[in-house]
């Protein structure tokens, strides 16, 4: 079993990465560009073996869907990105799948090792070669827009709680982003406080003339 929060540095790092993400991610460039160009970084910091970012859509008719929007993985593992899971329909999907959906648009956390999954999700997760995980959903305007997932090729893996305050951060400065593309509003203050409450350090804002 092994903590990577064991590692004297790890908060100096993440601390590097997140302050990159909020420059990167507040700025004029396409945000998933700049969010798939950041995943590297990321990955290497805290020896991932992905970390992706996945949407959720719904159809008349058609029930949930989620689609992988950006995705990074270590050199073996097949790309996710532009991959949509079926739909989530209360009739035909499994309990799993149901459950991990209610507890996402509660804006709850989901881990796990796949080798305790089973159904639909189980082969999913085998297929794409994660062994552990950890998933926060991003949510804009209160609601479940969609979910940030890292992954480890250890499966005692545990997440430090500077790596959990970290990934909230993260989804934080995802909604962030999703909010400022639409249509350039104004952020809304429940996204504002919920960056503030995931964040690791103190947080500094700076206008264009420094």
């Amino acid at each position: 079993m092994r903590v990577v929060s064991e590692d004297a540095g790890l908060t100096d790092r993440l601390l590097s990465v997140t302050s990159t993400f909020v420059a990167e991610l507040s700025g004029p460039l396409d945000w998933r560009s700049t969010l798939a160009a950041l995943m590297p970084r990321l990955a290497a910091e805290l020896e991932l073996s992905r970390a992706a970012l996945f949407e959720v859509h719904t159809s008349p008719g058609a029930g949930l869907g989620v689609t992988c929007r950006v995705d990074w993985a270590r050199p073996g593992l097949a790309s996710l990105a532009d991959n949509t899971h079926p739909p989530v329909r209360p009739v035909d999907t499994d309990a799993r799948q149901r459950d991990w959906a209610e507890r996402r648009t509660r804006g709850e956390v989901i881990e796990g090792r796949t080798e305790d999954l089973d159904g639909y999700l189980g082969a999913f997760f085998h297929a794409a070669g994660i062994v552990s995980f950890y998933t926060v959903p991003v949510m804009v305007e209160g609601r479940w827009w969609g979910h940030f997932c890292v992954s480890s090729d250890d499966r005692d893996r545990i997440w430090s709680e500077e790596e959990r305050t970290a990934f909230q951060a993260f989804a934080g400065l995802i909604a962030l982003a999703v909010e400022r593309s639409r249509g350039g509003r104004e952020l809304s203050e429940a996204t504002r406080l919920a960056m503030l409450s995931a964040a690791l350090d103190a947080i500094v804002t700076v206008d264009e003339a420094g």
